[in-house]
């Protein structure tokens, strides 16, 4: 068993175009080599134009390097009208060159002879061109033959003498070298005649056809010359005759001779002026009409209310005739039967309809010419994209289009565009799918049983494409798992309808015309509301084959349709949504609180303001807004649109804002609603706790109110909570806390602790130790300027605080000129004194203390902490972690520091080389690790050479700095440490 052949959708319907020039061009004839190239010959923009074709219909790159040519012969309109291959294989062509453009120029016959590549062949008249011009007038060369000594015989029409003369038809001999021999005239009638086809019988005779114009009418022209130029007096008596059977005037313009010499010519009939009927004449070989030949020897054809005319005849070895002509502008060719009836087994009822039209005035047939095979090769002109072009066809000896000839792919060419919202769309109008085995099933009618189709995007499918049948088609509605109908017939099942796939089975009898309709029938829609520029669709068919068809198992044709779509705004939708605020509060409204969907993805921007239903008023920059007024994104985004309640109106949805939304480009058709919601508030809320230990809440009676509260005498705790609030503490240790919103606190007198929380607060501590408290941010705090700022917390101001407890961020805390106490809490914290006996705490962190001027108590807490004691005699303690003790400050009296958990294995001695000048690291230099031999340990607490330089009492923790170690002079204490610590050189570090 052969191999399976694959399915395609690609189709060839025969044709093939050329075209040559802008200006458009007509193919005239035909010829087919001995190796079944094809040439064609025309005029293409006033020049002779040649294509030369492959017998797959490509035009042949090694003829002229791209299969095409065109050359001039005179300074007009050059036309070939013949075409002709030598047995050499040289291209010989014949044709008309004038000597001007238009009707005007005198008419000069040619024989141009080209090279098997395409070029003029110089060893013919030296430039590959014979002219002939021998009369005054005109000299047209319309057809030729070759002899059998290889001359040229060259047929036309011509005036034998001067100008005026009567027109003659004319042979001219032309040599095998390009030179003119001789010249005979012969004349059918007494008036002009026209020489246009010429035709050699099995004798050698020579046939010259055309017509006569006796000045009133056309008559049918014939000559019979013998091989010697001479007239064949046996034919008609004289050799030449006219023919005028019918009263309509007649032309022949083809011409043939039977295998039993009788002769064939083809014209037409001219009933009028644009109503012309095929004719056809058959003649005995003595030149009398053949009465078997349709019963008076003559057959008309009207196929079109328009010209018909045959322009060439072929007469086959079956006895029948092929004849090639124009119906209202259509290619089209006759088979007739040897008795002159139209054959029926050719094209449709002896016509073959090929669909090429020419444009009005412009001949569709050329010529025409069958090949070895029996096929059927036209050359003819039809209109293109709007251009005249060099048409061919080819079709089987029974009128069958060539599938191999212009081969195009049926899907994915047509150009498809989808706008969105818009009616389906059909994919692919002209789409066929060929299986050959499949195809040939039925009698030829075709069996796609077990074939599928499924189409799909590439890349995967997506939910939002969907199929269908197109409107109008016959191709019935389809459904997930329904069956596909097409024209009331059941012909398979749609397998799959959703999630973006198409696939459909064809049953079995599903025949080719059925497979393609359904294919063609088949729409498109995108849902999507975003919809990308472009879709592209892969179509894969599957033949289904199961071993019947071939070996290699199933095939496919895979294709794919690219869609095109034009996305459209869709309107955006108002939604209902809901705002709230206080009794007596303008709320200042937001784009997100107006209620706004939009399928395109786009922002809101513009509300149209259609009423409002209940109390207050809608302003716009403090002006109140008008029905149908548009206030823009921008604008509502600057803050200037509000809602202003009336006063004392709380509750729920106290108004609805009725609006619609834009998109910028539409507003949306429904209108939705802004609710409000007005919590109450209790005015001017004052709260006061009298005499004893009150606990005063203002947000329990009215959260988020601005409240007032007074604690008075005793130890009171005073919460304002959320709102711009004052708490006053007034005598006693109270407490005032607050949240949110920009308070007051006052402590009053007593020690007081005081806590804003978020918002721009004043803290007042009045008489008393006061201490203020800060919350998680990250602040910086200043008592020397009575200031607090941090992330989150707002910018306190700060009176009569003594004490600082900061949070958990990483804070900045500086003391002021008072006995401050100030806390890091949490946190890698900076705390400086400043003057005054300071108490400075840590907390956990990494922190940096300094004490400043006084003597003040460093206490680093937990982690690695920066321990500066500054001026004065300093307390230190480092708490956990490993601590570095910075001594910076002054050496004298009253400076020594006391270091109260120094670790030899944890901590860190650092001392300023300004301050200790005279240390020196190992190098000598004044940096770094202290030399060992600076440092001296023993329980006398002097130095013992005059190195020493560090002298450390082992017994009472005293360290004493000697300037010159001598032990002479008077060493400096400036730090104590507990007594029995162990201390080392290593334990020292200058900076």
């Amino acid at each position: 068993m052969p191999l399976n052949t694959a399915p395609r959708f690609t189709v060839g319907d025969g044709q093939i175009h050329t075209p040559f020039s802008a200006t458009g061009s007509r193919a005239l004839d035909v010829a087919v080599q001995t190796d079944g190239k094809l040439v064609v010959v025309g005029t293409t923009a006033g020049n002779v134009g040649v294509a030369r074709y492959l017998n797959d219909g490509t035009l042949d790159t090694s003829f002229s390097g791209d299969g095409v040519m065109t050359f001039s012969v005179g300074s007009g309109e050059d036309i070939g009208r013949r075409v002709k291959i030598d047995p050499d294989g040289r291209i010989v062509i014949s044709g008309t060159s004038s000597s001007a453009a238009g009707s005007t120029g005198k008419l000069d016959s040619f024989l141009a002879r080209l090279s098997t590549d395409g070029a003029l062949d110089t060893r013919f008249s030296s430039d590959g061109l014979f002219v002939h011009s021998l009369t005054p007038d005109h000299d047209a060369g319309t057809d030729f033959l070759r002899d059998a000594s290889g001359n040229y015989l060259l047929g036309g029409w011509g005036r034998p003498n001067t100008t005026g003369s009567a027109l003659n038809f004319t042979l001219d001999k032309v040599g095998s070298t390009g030179t003119g021999m001789s010249t005979v005239y012969v004349s059918p009638s007494s008036g002009a005649d026209y020489g246009l086809a010429m035709a050699r019988a099995a004798d050698g005779k020579l046939l010259l056809a055309g017509y006569s114009w006796s000045g009133s009418t056309y008559s049918v022209a014939l000559a019979r010359l013998n091989a010697s130029g001479t007239l064949d007096t046996t034919f008609s008596g004289d050799g030449l005759l006219t023919s005028h059977p019918l009263t309509q005037p007649c032309m022949a313009l083809g011409v043939t001779a039977q295998a039993d010499l009788k002769p064939v010519v083809v014209g037409s009939v001219l009933l009028t002026s644009t109503d012309r009927d095929i004719l056809v004449e058959r003649f005995t070989a003595s030149g009398a009409l053949d009465t078997s030949f349709s019963g008076d020897g003559v057959a008309t054809f009207s196929l079109s209310n328009g010209v018909d005319q045959a322009r060439q005849v072929i007469a086959l070895a079956s006895g029948k005739l092929l004849v090639a002509a124009e119906s209202d502008g259509e290619l089209v060719v006759l088979r007739l039967s040897s008795s002159g009836t139209l054959d029926g087994s050719f094209g449709t009822g002896g016509v073959l309809h090929t669909g090429l039209q020419a444009p009005s005035g412009t001949a569709a047939v050329g010529g025409m010419s069958v090949d070895a095979s029996g096929r059927i090769v036209l050359a003819g002109t039809a209109l293109v994209d709007g251009v005249t072009q060099f048409t061919m066809a080819r079709y089987s000896a029974n009128g069958v289009a060539d599938p191999g000839w212009g081969v195009r792919d049926t899907v994915g060419t047509t150009p498809i565009g989808f706008t969105e919202d818009g009616a389906d769309v059909r994919l692919a109008p002209e789409a066929r799918v060929v299986d050959t085995e499949l195809a040939a099933l039925a009698a030829g009618r075709g069996d796609y049983g077990g074939s599928t189709l499924q189409i799909a995007r590439q890349g995967g499918a997506q939910a939002d494409d969907t199929f269908s049948a197109a409107a109008g088609s016959a191709l019935g509605a389809l459904s997930h798992g329904g069956a596909l109908v097409w024209d009331g017939q059941t012909v398979g099942t749609v397998l799959n309808l959703q999630g973006g796939l198409l696939r459909l089975q064809f049953a079995a009898g599903a025949t080719q015309a059925q497979v393609d309709g359904v294919l063609q029938s088949l729409a498109y829609r995108c849902l999507s509301d975003t919809p990308p520029a472009q879709v592209q669709l892969s179509w894969t068919f599957n033949d289904g084959n199961a071993g019947a068809q071939g070996t290699g198992g199933a095939s496919l044709a895979v294709s794919s349709v690219t869609v095109h779509i034009t996305s459209t705004n869709d309107a955006p939708l108002a939604l209902v949504s809901l705002v709230q605020g206080v009794e007596d509060t303008a709320l200042v409204l937001t784009l997100s609180q107006f209620g706004f969907s939009d399928a395109d993805h786009d922002s809101l921007a513009a509300l149209q303001f259609v009423g409002l239903e209940g109390r207050g008023e809608l302003r716009l920059n403090g002006t109140a807004l008008g029905t149908g007024q548009t206030v823009s994104a921008a604008q509502i985004s600057s803050g200037a649109l509000s809602y202003v309640p009336q006063d004392n109106n709380a509750g729920t949805a106290v108004a609805q804002i009725l609006f619609k939304v834009s998109d910028g480009q539409a507003f949306s058709a429904n209108t939705a609603a802004l609710s409000v919601d007005l919590k109450a508030v209790l005015d001017n809320l004052s709260l006061s706790g009298g005499t004893g230990n009150d606990s005063l809440r203002g947000d329990a009676i009215d959260a988020g109110s601005h409240d007032r509260l007074t604690g008075l005498t005793g130890h009171d705790l005073l919460d304002g909570a959320a709102g711009n609030d004052t708490l006053d503490g007034g005598d006693g240790n109270d407490t005032l806390l607050d949240g949110s919103g920009h308070d007051s606190l006052l402590g009053g007198n007593g020690s007081d602790r005081l806590e804003g929380g978020a918002g721009n607060d004043t803290m007042r501590g009045s008489a008393g130790s006061d201490t203020a408290v800060f919350g998680a941010a990250s602040s910086l705090i200043d008592l020397s300027t009575g200031t607090a700022s941090g992330t989150g917390e707002g910018t306190d101001l700060l009176t009569g605080i003594e004490s600082v407890i900061a949070g958990s961020g990483d804070d900045t805390v500086l003391g002021s000129a008072g006995h401050d106490s100030l806390n890091g809490g949490n946190g890698q914290d900076s705390l400086s004194g400043a003057d005054g006996n300071d108490l400075l705490t840590g907390g956990t962190g990494a922190d940096t203390l300094r004490g400043g001027a006084g003597n003040d108590r460093l206490n680093g807490e937990a982690d690695h902490d920066w321990l500066v004691g500054g001026g004065g005699a300093d307390t230190l303690a480092g708490g956990a972690g490993s601590d570095t003790f910075v001594f910076d400050g002054p050496l004298g009296a009253g400076q020594a520091d006391r270091l109260s958990d120094f670790s030899s294995v944890d901590d860190t001695l650092q001392l300023d080389h300004l301050v200790f000048t005279t240390l020196r690291n190992a190098s000598g230099g004044s940096t770094g690790s202290v030399a060992s031999g600076q440092f001296v340990a023993n329980t006398a607490g002097r130095a013992m050479d005059a190195d020493d330089r560090l002298v450390y009492d082992s017994d009472g923790g005293q360290l004493y700095y000697d300037a010159d170690g001598s032990g002479s002079g008077s060493a400096v204490l400036f730090a104590t440490l507990n007594p029995g610590t162990a201390l080392t050189a290593q334990d020292f570090v200058l900076v």
